[in-house]
């Protein structure tokens, strides 16, 4: 998978958002550092890549096999998230996936 990231990735400007959310299933950032890249100076343009950012690193820490932590960030997603957005879905989804209640 993460050679036809790679090569994805080639088509993206590296320098804008999502591209920390792709950074981090390359293996080239942390879930942490890919949270901190979630900055933009427009507040609603913030909050939706703070509920991405979240999204992402709940699934790339699930993977990982830390349950308790994907379970945080999918839940600080749900949180952040507005319900339109399909990260929002996503985020209650495996909420209920792994026994918990939003």
């Amino acid at each position: 998978m993460a050679s036809h990231l790679a090569q994805a990735a080639k088509q993206l400007d590296m320098q804008m958002w999502p591209a920390p959310a792709v950074r981090l299933f390359l293996g080239e950032m942390t879930p942490a550092e890919t949270l901190a890249a979630t900055d933009h100076e427009d507040p609603k343009k913030k909050n939706e890549q703070v509920c991405q950012g979240n999204l992402y690193a709940a699934e790339f820490v699930l993977l990982q096999g830390e349950k308790e932590e994907a379970l945080r960030l999918y839940q600080a997603a749900a949180s952040s998230c507005p319900k339109s957005f399909i990260e929002w879905a996503a985020a209650t989804a495996a909420i209920r996936a792994l026994g918990k209640r939003r």
